[in-house]
C-alpha cells in the first residue's frame, strides 16, 4: 500500500526541484487525502502554466520582436496574479527604454544631433544592492 505523506513529499520535493509536470494519482484517494491531491495537483498545473507562458513571452519578445507581447494566466489571482503583472510591468519597461535608445540611434544615424534619451540610465553594481 502507498503511504499518501510519502507520496506527497515525494511531490513537493519534485515540485521544489522544478519539475511541474509532477502530479498526484488522485484514482485511488478519498475524503480529505483526495482533496489534497486534487490542491497538489492543481499548484503544479498553475506553476506550469506560469513556466510555459514566460518561455512564450520570451521567445515573442525577445528572439520574434513582437514587442507587445505579455504573459496571460486567466486562472491567476493574488501573488499568481501580481507577479504576472509585475513581469509584464518589466517587460514593459524593457521595451519602452529599448525602443527609446533605438529612435535616438537612428536618429543620430541620420544626422540628427538633437535626439535624446529620456530614459536615465544608471550603472548598477552588486555593491548597491
Amino acid at each position: 500500500m502507498v503511504n499518501f505523506n510519502e507520496t506527497i513529499l515525494q511531490g513537493l520535493r519534485s515540485m521544489r526541484d522544478g519539475d511541474f509536470y509532477v502530479r498526484i494519482d488522485t484514482s485511488y484517494l478519498n475524503g480529505i487525502e483526495k482533496e489534497i491531491s486534487e490542491t497538489f495537483n492543481d499548484v503544479c498545473e498553475v506553476r506550469q502554466l506560469f513556466a510555459h507562458e514566460i518561455e512564450r513571452v520570451g521567445i515573442a519578445v525577445g528572439q520574434e520582436g513582437k514587442l507587445d507581447e505579455r504573459l496571460r494566466l486567466p486562472r491567476a489571482s493574488g501573488e499568481w496574479k501580481q507577479m504576472i503583472e509585475n513581469l509584464n510591468n518589466f517587460i514593459g519597461n524593457i521595451v519602452k527604454s529599448t525602443t527609446e535608445v533605438v529612435r535616438v540611434i537612428e536618429g543620430l544615424a541620420k544626422g540628427d544631433l538633437s535626439q535624446k534619451n529620456p530614459v536615465r540610465i544608471t550603472r548598477w553594481s552588486h555593491a548597491a544592492r
